[in-house]
């Protein structure tokens, strides 16, 4: 867990990609229907044209609500990774401001 201004921040990196079960349980919770999923071409072509992406997720905690922050991006080990994490804390900070 981190800080920003004396609030409480959990920071996540994860990686994102659609599979069979995350597509089943978007239609179990309601997100979705099987019609939903046909119209943006099935579950085949979602799945064939799966690009994986990696996720930033900030997470605070202020007043006794919870805020979520998301962000996410393709790129390789060539990347400025600082620069990645620090996009979502600055946005972050932004917002926190306005």
């Amino acid at each position: 867990m981190r800080s920003m201004e004396g609030t409480p921040v959990f920071y996540l990196e994860d990686n994102m990609s659609l599979t069979q079960e995350g597509l089943d349980m978007m239609v179990d919770t309601g997100a979705w229907t099987e019609e939903t999923i046909e119209a943006m071409g099935g579950r085949e072509a979602l799945l064939s044209n799966n690009i994986a992406s990696d996720q930033i997720q900030i997470y605070q905690l202020k007043n006794g609500k919870i805020y979520v922050y998301t962000g996410h991006h393709h790129g390789d080990s060539t990347d400025n990774k600082e620069h990645r994490q620090l996009m979502p804390v600055l946005v972050l900070h932004q917002i926190q401001k306005i």
